[in-house]
């Protein structure tokens, strides 16, 4: 009579309560992320459409009023299965689409939690690094915004805002990093109307509580404040408010 071979060790037995046939199979959406499994839409992007994106119109159109609008309307991209996107920075798209697919970002500031991105999956240590973090956070905010992810957009802000607060500290510390605090100063002032002010506060916000630096960090102040002068007056107004209130505290 035949005998059943014994287990292996690398074929665990399945949990109880779910069936051999079904164990080891991944469910949810994460599995279709950019899959051409079931894919009925292909997203091209770049600057000559180079790179490519397998999604999937239901997906899309739950996370995105844009997406639904778009492929669920009367636009002709509702009966394509290829759409071009342009003017995107291309690993912020990425990431925002590769979102879509994913539970929705967490609240707080946990790196751990955060999905990885291509700049860094963990917090700066270096300029550099906090450079390119905050830059690509500003980057996802706007591509979230453009096409409309609801859900993502408030985290993705708040997100900004911590790395922002953290780059600036490194900043104030560094007096050779004029052009990517500029860098960082353009890309928030590029953000959409919808966004701006509120980033441009949690910025200048950031940026105040460094002032017990300011004397090592005046001269990259004052050159990009030359090079910005909307950054540079609006600056001038914050710091103005900032005192009027530290003068308020103290006449109570």
């Amino acid at each position: 009579m035949a005998t059943s071979p014994a287990p292996s060790m690398s074929e665990p037995a399945p949990p109880s309560g779910v069936s051999g046939a079904h164990f080891g199979k991944q469910l949810g959406l994460k599995q279709y992320c950019n899959s051409p499994t079931m894919s009925d839409i292909i997203i091209r992007f770049g600057s000559s459409g180079e790179r490519m994106f397998y999604g999937h119109k239901v997906v899309l159109c739950a996370r995105s009023y844009w997406f639904q609008a778009a492929l669920n309307g009367r636009f002709i991209e509702s009966v394509s299965t290829e759409i071009q996107l342009h003017d995107d920075n291309d690993d912020a798209l990425q990431y925002v689409l590769e979102a879509a697919y994913l539970p929705p970002l967490p609240e707080g500031w946990d790196p751990d939690q955060k999905h990885a991105t291509p700049a860094n999956d963990a917090q700066p240590e270096d300029i550099s690094s906090a450079n390119k973090l905050a830059l690509f956070w500003l980057r996802c905010l706007r591509v979230a915004d453009k096409y409309d992810f609801a859900d993502m957009q408030a985290r993705l802000q708040e997100y900004a805002g911590h790395e922002l607060d953290d780059y600036t500290t490194l900043a104030a510390c560094h007096t050779a990093c004029t052009p990517g605090f500029l860098e960082v100063v353009r890309e928030i002032y590029d953000l959409p109307p919808t966004l701006a002010s509120k980033v441009r506060i949690q910025f200048f916000d950031c940026v105040m509580c460094t002032r017990s630096l300011w004397s090592s960090t005046a001269v990259m102040l004052r050159c990009v404040a030359k090079q910005h002068a909307e950054f540079a007056q609006e600056l001038l107004d914050h710091m103005l408010r900032d005192e009027e209130k530290q003068e308020d505290k103290l006449a109570q």
